[in-house]
């Protein structure tokens, strides 16, 4: 028997799938991480078949305790400079050091196929 214990079916059950797009993962990815002991994935209970069910409040609370606790604070946006003072601090580039402006390539227009006359559309010949 698993080790998970038996919960009441009031709870919502995922699907594999519906983990993955929880998470936003590949299912061999989902597969790596529940193989791998160190991170401690919430088991699957298996009711028939090859269906695998997981307790959605075991795996949000999963990703909330992986969630580093301590983000770090945002600093308040410094005033931008205006658009004169930011001219007036870029140094010139010499006229040699200005790249050209490249003309677009195009494309050569592609022909149109010649229409069938309707007899050979006919299999006619």
């Amino acid at each position: 028997m698993s080790n998970a214990s038996i919960r009441p079916l009031d709870d919502e059950w995922w699907t594999t799938a519906m983990v993955c797009s929880y998470l936003k993962l590949k299912r061999r990815a989902l597969w790596d991480i529940r193989r791998d002991a160190a991170k401690a994935f919430p088991p699957a209970i298996k009711p028939g078949g090859k269906v695998n069910l997981f307790r959605a409040e075991d795996v949000q609370l999963w990703v909330a305790r992986r969630r580093p606790s301590c983000l770090p604070s945002l600093q308040p946006a410094a005033p931008q400079p205006s658009a004169k003072a930011e001219a007036a601090t870029k140094p010139a580039l010499a006229p040699a050091l200005r790249t050209p402006a490249v003309a677009p390539i195009r494309k050569p227009a592609q022909r149109k196929r010649a229409t069938v006359s309707d007899e050979r559309q006919l299999g006619l010949f």
